[in-house]
């Protein structure tokens, strides 16, 4: 998968199902918009609304 082989370094780190999700979103961008900088920018925006950065590493973000 050529996604997997452009994940950032902090997501690499990161659990198993953010490394999914950032994938999942940035295959979704390519397919919209192309290769480049606008797919990496789009796959990152969509982790925010469902993930929160702690210790260096993307976790779940915790509901309330």
């Amino acid at each position: 998968m050529p996604a997997r082989q452009e994940l950032p370094a902090t997501l690499k780190r990161s659990p198993e199902k953010t490394q999914e999700a950032w994938i999942k979103a940035h295959d979704s961008a390519v397919e919209q918009y192309g290769k480049g900088e606008r797919a990496h920018r789009i796959a990152n925006s969509a982790l925010k609304h469902s993930f929160e950065k702690a210790n260096r590493r993307a976790s779940v973000k915790a509901r309330s």
